[in-house]
């Protein structure tokens, strides 16, 4: 698992793919509740698919997304490519020497989440705590390096949960993850109030609210599941947000932003306060390895206290990137447009799957500008049924279908070939790590 999936048994977002597979939804089923209006039937399912399509979004269009992207389809062309005769002949001796992008993104994909070692949990990871009493201390720490030497220069910012008798629940990472899950949970949230509120049973519609106040609470208050919503968590405490969706919609906007940071903007931040007892130099490398996650507790505590008012949201977000030293929400995603048309300008066009990269960076520019104009860039609902692009989704009994009229181009974009794509370079990842040697 590369991205973060607590719903895993029900669907699932290949990130090497770009697929999204859903486990439990099948596509006759589904498209006849979704024709007859039966609220009460998708529901859950319309949201599941919507928190998994959230995946894609920030994938495909956002900058962090199409940095991702440019690399893997580098790693594809270096690695499984050559070895099918795709390509520029080359001699087999020139390709192994490029394989060490297929490591650099293996390590990439292990920083979304974190493996378990920097992980510390204080309590069974099933417990429970009161998730409105929680409080909040940061640390920074170091990664270790694939030698098994600690590497200075990768520093983690650690956030520490503690519980109303000021006991520690958990110590772990913040992650490029749980920036990712702030956008889908959130994006998640509003399908499902909306899919709700459009029951026109009462009696049907209390207990999807009751389902749904069940579900929130098991996530909030799961101790084995803080990796996945420490950005909520510190959104409630550093911004003073009790309310679950505003807090989620807050923490959804400020991660949209830390996703689609130019490089340029790293230099300029100032940490608050809060952050001075990072050293110097590990600070300087946050900057350096254009650390999102940095980026995020930055802005979150820059904030401050939010009055409560959702009119003002983008106020108080650009009060808050004042403080720490950057423009005003337009302009950071004005600049990230231009970045993306950089990317574009920089691709080879060497092989077929250059030619997808090409196309699918093209579709996410388009639809990058498309969130931009959403009053939530998260609000994935809305987009769908604009004119947003949309991929087909594979589901439980892997048949491709579609929702809406505009979908990915198959000409330019083979799911499935795309999805043995993603088999192959997991088998090579996997062959090469165990090759390599100190």
């Amino acid at each position: 698992m590369i991205f973060p999936n607590r719903i895993e048994a029900e669907a699932e977002f290949l990130v090497h793919s770009q697929t999204i597979h859903l486990k439990k939804i099948y596509r006759t089923e589904f498209a006849e509740c979704l024709n007859a209006r039966d609220y009460e039937k998708i529901c859950k399912p319309l949201s599941v698919l919507v928190h998994e399509l959230t995946h894609w979004f920030d994938t495909t269009s956002t900058l962090w997304g199409q940095k991702y992207l440019y690399e893997l389809y580098d790693v594809y062309y270096y690695t499984i490519l050559h070895t099918k005769g795709v390509g520029s002949q080359r001699e087999f001796g020139e390709i192994e020497s490029e394989w060490w992008r297929a490591i650099k993104l293996d390590c990439e994909d292990s920083r979304i989440l974190f493996p378990k070692y920097y992980k510390e949990y204080y309590k069974n990871e099933k417990d429970k705590f009161t998730y409105g009493a929680v409080n909040i201390t940061y640390s920074c720490g170091v990664e270790f390096s694939i030698d098994g030497k600690v590497n200075y220069k990768k520093p983690i910012f650690f956030v520490r949960l503690l519980d109303e008798n000021n006991l520690s629940i958990a110590r772990i990472p913040l992650t490029v993850g749980a920036l990712l899950e702030s956008s889908a949970v959130c994006a998640e949230l509003l399908s499902r109030c909306a899919s709700i509120d459009k029951i026109s049973q009462p009696h049907a519609k209390i207990i999807e609210k009751r389902k749904l106040h069940e579900e929130l609470d098991y996530l909030l208050s799961s101790c084995g599941l803080v990796d996945y919503t420490v950005a909520r968590h510190m959104v409630m405490k550093e911004n003073n947000v009790s309310d679950i969706l505003d807090s989620y919609l807050i923490s959804s906007i400020i991660s949209f932003i830390c996703l689609n940071l130019s490089d340029n903007y790293f230099d300029r931040i100032i940490p608050p306060a809060t952050l001075h007892f990072i050293p110097n130099d590990r600070i300087e490398s946050f900057k350096k390895n254009r650390d999102r996650t940095f980026v995020f507790a930055c802005l979150c505590i820059g904030c401050g206290k939010f009055s409560g008012d959702m009119s003002k949201i983008y106020s108080f977000i650009d009060s808050g990137l004042s403080v720490i030293g950057l423009p005003p929400y337009a302009s950071i995603i004005k600049q990230s447009y231009i970045s993306m048309l950089n990317i574009r300008d920089s691709i080879y066009h060497r092989c077929p799957t250059d030619k997808t990269l090409s196309y699918i960076l093209s579709v996410g520019r388009s639809n990058f500008l498309k969130r931009s104009e959403e009053n939530i860039p998260t609000n994935t609902m809305s987009l769908m049924c604009g004119n947003a692009t949309l991929p087909k989704f594979f589901d439980a009994e892997q048949e491709i279908f579609n929702f809406g009229s505009n979908s990915l181009n198959e000409n330019y974009f083979n799911y499935e070939y795309m999805y043995f794509l993603d088999l192959d370079i997991n088998v090579f990842i996997g062959k090469l790590r165990d090759a390599c040697k100190i």
